[in-house]
């Protein structure tokens, strides 16, 4: 039927005369098993195509990734480690414990807390915390991992993003202060001040009205 197969040949010598020379010739058919092997090399193909695609899209966005397994304790790094935090590739080292030095001895302790509730529990992983760049400062980093399987042995395997929200936080900082020192000028305004919503509802009146009509 024109198929091509793969197959396995082996001989061995079971007799030579003078005159003649005696072969047994065995070939097993190995098609199924080569197929799975190409079909493995396909998947891990794939495998390091995505992966690339993903250090690409966390390069462009300038947020670290992380798959960690915590079995072995060891995290694979990707993305922009060397640019966010400054530490080149031969610097990293692929553990958390070396992570966890790293963040602000302030933090660390809820770090901890939170990452051991996440793998109690089976859940997503969350929280702020500040991490110490190479030329030791500081900066406000968000972290978002999720699960994505468990051994037998009871650990997971994480997976997640880490970005650089120190702007952020800094601009809510400006932003709180300044709607302190608003509403410390409008609470000793000489001038009675109200404030309306869209349906023309009062929402806020100064104290000087109290002065004004008791």
């Amino acid at each position: 039927n024109n198929q091509v197969k793969w197959g396995y040949l082996t001989t061995e010598l079971i007799k030579k005369s003078e005159s003649n020379t005696y072969f047994v010739i065995v070939i097993q058919d190995i098609s199924q098993l080569q197929n799975t092997e190409e079909l493995l090399i396909q998947k891990t193909t794939e495998l390091e195509e995505w992966k690339s695609r993903y250090e690409i899209a966390v390069h462009a966005n300038t947020q670290i990734l992380y798959d960690w397994h915590s079995d072995t304790n060891k995290v694979i790094w990707g993305g922009a480690m060397e640019s966010l935090l400054g530490y080149p590739l031969e610097a990293v080292v692929n553990t958390l414990e070396w992570w966890k030095q790293l963040i602000h001895p302030e933090d660390r302790s809820n770090f901890i807390k939170q990452l051991e509730d996440c793998i109690g529990l089976k859940k997503p992983y969350q929280g702020e915390y500040r991490i110490r760049r190479q030329d030791g400062c500081y900066i406000i980093i968000e972290s978002q991992g999720y699960i994505l399987g468990e051994s037998p042995e009871g650990g997971v395997r994480m997976v997640g993003f880490l970005r650089d929200i120190t702007q952020q936080k800094q601009t809510e900082i400006t932003l709180g202060q300044r709607e302190q020192e608003f509403r410390a000028l409008v609470e000793k305004s000489p001038d009675i001040i109200i404030r309306l919503d869209r349906d023309f509802r009062c929402r806020y009146i100064n104290p000087r009205i109290e002065q004004e009509i008791g």
